[in-house]
């Protein structure tokens, strides 16, 4: 199932950026991840599909 929304999200984003970007999320904890995203649905923000790929 992941391999399908990076496939996505690579091909949204270009390969460079969805690099850095899944980097930058493998390297937070547990924590830090759900924090994120506590963060992220306090502050209102929603997600959305892009096809098969959940974005901000």
């Amino acid at each position: 199932m992941v391999e399908g929304y990076s496939v996505s999200a690579r091909a949204a984003l270009g390969a460079e950026p969805f690099a850095a970007a899944w980097a930058t999320g493998r390297a937070l904890s547990l924590e830090q991840a759900v924090a994120k995203a506590l963060a992220v649905s306090a502050a209102g923000r929603t997600w959305r599909c892009v096809p098969q790929m959940a974005v901000l």
